[in-house]
């Protein structure tokens, strides 16, 4: 096995989620409360519910451990949660890049990834405890350069300050209105107040080993919204993505 990377400092990961601690602690714990902010919706080609088998293969594993009062190893990587001026604050420490060879190629991702959760945690405990989202997830690589930002006609909501108030209406006919949520260097999220005050998560990867040409992802976050809506809002969305990019086969996600 590879010696972890020394010179490569492990990154941290945090956001103040605005919830009493006893309150956040058990949605990293209670399988139900992580389906509502960890990862997307997705079933394997058996049938098996991926998210499921995903969060007890990373929250329930033999190697987690809880320490007390608040601190989760998952055995690579580890959560953290203090009380602080506004709520709590939940930190995640990644695990030294090398220390799993077979991720390793995958490190950034996994670690934006986390950054994405993070705020999907965020916004389900602040806005919508208790509440079931319905998630729908697409990745691909474009078939011309340029970010997703550009390509969904939000740079200039995305240079808002967080906390500005946005209307737009997408290139696929979606017409949304809210909030800018977060920013950070890769990534955009927007709360969307007719997806159920839902989220809308894009986000841009440099080119990688096992992904030559930047791609792009975006996740929905839905609440409240019926069946058929859900399914047209899925079926409009899906047009549009897949004329704009081909298809990839993300960590963890089946083959097509």
């Amino acid at each position: 096995m590879a010696e972890p990377r020394s010179d490569d400092p492990a990154p941290i990961i945090e956001v103040t989620v605005a919830a009493p601690i006893d309150e956040v602690w058990p949605a990293l714990r209670d399988p139900g409360q992580l389906r509502n902010w960890h990862g997307w919706e997705y079933d394997l080609p058996d049938g098996t519910d991926a998210l499921e088998a995903e969060i007890q293969t990373i929250y329930f594993n033999p190697t987690v451990t809880e320490e007390p009062p608040h601190r989760l190893s998952l055995g690579t990587d580890v959560f953290e949660l203090a009380e602080v001026d506004g709520g709590v604050r939940v930190r995640i420490t990644r695990a030294p890049r090398g220390a799993d060879p077979d991720w390793d190629a995958y490190y950034d991702d996994i670690t934006e990834g986390w950054r994405t959760f993070l705020f999907q945690l965020k916004w389900a405990l602040e806005r919508h405890p208790g509440q079931t989202r319905v998630t729908h997830f697409t990745a691909g690589t474009p078939h011309r350069p340029g970010p997703v930002v550009s390509r969904l006609g939000l740079v200039e909501i995305a240079a808002q300050p967080v906390g500005s108030a946005f209307t737009t209406v997408l290139p696929m006919g979606l017409a949304l209105s809210g909030t800018v949520f977060f920013r950070t260097e890769h990534q955009l999220g927007l709360t969307v107040a007719e997806w159920g005050d839902g989220l809308l998560e894009v986000a841009d990867s440099p080119p990688a080993p096992h992904r030559p040409v930047a791609g792009s992802a975006a996740i929905l976050s839905l609440y409240g919204l019926g069946e058929d809506a859900v399914t047209q809002l899925r079926a409009t969305w899906d047009r549009w993505w897949d004329r704009e990019f081909r298809a990839v086969t993300m960590p963890g996600e089946p083959s097509a």
